[in-house]
């Protein structure tokens, strides 16, 4: 009984052996594997953290354009409103145009007469 116990805790022993060696192992590829996966996590955050950046600068640059865009249709408004303005001048000089020279055909008229 001796000799089988003796065995039994050899057995026991070996047996812990193996499994503290694959404990051992286990927590070697578990640290491995947590380092990886970290730099990883590092890599992902940068590229979003540039993305973030990017996205930023993107939509300034379009918020700016947004902005020269309602100046350019100020702009066009203001441009037909002097246009329209123009317009109707050059049309009241037109029409005073021809009433002066009717008013000069009938002065020469009067003078031929």
């Amino acid at each position: 009984e001796e000799t089988e116990n003796k065995n039994r805790l050899l057995s026991l022993r070996s047996s812990l052996s193996e499994k503290s060696s694959a404990v051992s192992s286990l927590t070697a590829e578990r640290d491995d594997l947590k380092e990886r996966l970290s730099r990883h996590v590092e890599t992902y955050e940068d590229q979003i953290k540039e993305a973030r950046n990017q996205l930023e600068e993107k939509t300034t640059e379009l918020n700016e354009c947004v902005e020269e865009k309602r100046k350019l249709e100020d702009l066009h408004h203001d441009l037909d409103e002097q246009v329209s303005g123009l317009e109707g001048e050059v049309s009241r000089m037109h029409t005073k145009l021809e009433s002066v020279e009717i008013e000069a055909a009938e002065i020469v008229a009067e003078l031929e007469a």
